[in-house]
């Protein structure tokens, strides 16, 4: 006679694999100490979630520190007083003083540090430019420049208030390269900038040099 199974009651299997479970937390755990005001697993699961949460608002706040550092924002409650006069030009290339000057004034602002006159200020910064040349560094087939390269030197000092020794007396020196233009107004505009971009590294390197005075 064949046998019919009984599907009424059906088997219960269990999974062979313990991923397959539901992972329940167990009522019976508890910490050292007495300690079991969320009960057991979830205890642990809910420190290890605080933690993680900490951790990611340390994160946070330091990464927007960094953000407002890197914006040019100062944590210095009272800037100097920072004096610029004019700057003195002994190269054959007019306005370079004027350049170079409008530069670091740029700098200072950018690091929130105040410009005032010499009678208020803490610090006065002084400047000459020593030189300016240019120098072919690259030449076509036809052994014609096609390349130049703009030097620049300057000095600087950093003096305190008037009967004072200086801080600092340095002198600064630059690079930039251009290339020639198809007609004598795109060379000179090209000269120009680099002009501008050596200047430029000069006066980033004074103010930061500035900002090293306590």
């Amino acid at each position: 006679m064949t046998r019919i199974p009984d599907h009424s009651a059906p088997e219960r299997l269990e999974s062979p694999f313990p991923s397959a479970r539901t992972a329940r937390p167990n009522p019976n755990f508890s910490l050292p100490g007495g300690e079991d005001r969320l009960g057991g697993q979830e205890q642990i699961i809910s420190r290890f979630g605080l933690f993680i949460i900490c951790r990611r608002s340390l994160t946070a706040l330091v990464l927007a520190g960094s953000l407002l550092a890197g914006c040019g924002y100062s944590f210095q409650s009272q800037p100097r007083l920072v004096a610029v006069p004019t700057f003195s030009n002994k190269t054959f290339r007019p306005g370079l003083e004027i350049r170079a000057r409008d530069l670091v004034l740029q700098r200072l602002s950018e690091r929130n540090i105040s410009v005032t006159a010499e009678e208020e200020a803490e610090l006065t910064l002084k400047g000459s430019i020593l030189a300016y040349s240019i120098e072919a560094v690259a030449f076509d087939a036809r052994d014609i420049s096609r390349q130049y390269r703009v030097n620049i030197t300057a000095r600087f000092s950093v003096q305190g208030r008037k009967g004072t020794e200086p801080f600092w007396e340095e002198v600064f020196s630059a690079s930039s390269y251009y290339y020639t233009g198809p007609n004598v107004a795109a060379t000179e505009m090209a000269e120009k900038r680099a002009s501008d971009q050596a200047m430029e590294e000069i006066s980033r390197s004074v103010v930061l040099r500035l900002m090293e005075i306590r």
